[in-house]
């Protein structure tokens, strides 16, 4: 089998903390193509559907951690809510280049008949390769 390549952007803030997630592949049909991790509420391309979401991490001289959680809203009640999480270790030759596992889950809680629903409830874990492209320590 072979494997899925996929490039997506993370774009940290300045304290380290993750503030977007471009060319996302989760349930992009609802959520687009960028993912705010802000904590403010933001449209969906669903008319009415709203989602807010922030990010918690750590780093260290090894490599580093985070989680982002995110809730979506159908009218301003609760109707999803997902999580992905990374874990993440530096490679020994180039300190610019990561290796690690990138895991996520989305539940929709409301709107059962919806087809939403479908597009909403997905889960999976992968593998992945992440290459500082900016702020790196070579710059």
């Amino acid at each position: 089998e072979t494997p899925t390549t996929m490039v997506v952007t993370l774009v940290f803030n300045s304290k380290g903390g993750v503030s977007r997630f471009d060319d996302n592949t989760i349930a992009s049909e609802i959520f687009g193509s960028q993912i705010l991790l802000d904590g403010v509420r933001h449209n969906t391309t669903q008319q009415g559907l709203q989602y807010s979401a922030a990010t918690y991490g750590a780093e260290n001289e090894s490599g580093f951690t985070f989680e982002a959680r995110l809730l979506a809203f159908a009218a301003g009640i609760e109707a999803a809510n997902g999580f992905a999480t990374a874990t993440g270790t530096f490679d020994e030759n180039d300190p610019d280049m990561m290796t690690g596992t990138f895991a996520f889950k989305t539940v929709v809680t409301l709107l059962s008949g919806s087809s939403l629903v479908a597009d909403g409830n997905q889960e999976d874990e992968f593998p992945f390769v992440a290459f500082c492209v900016v702020g790196c320590s070579s710059e």
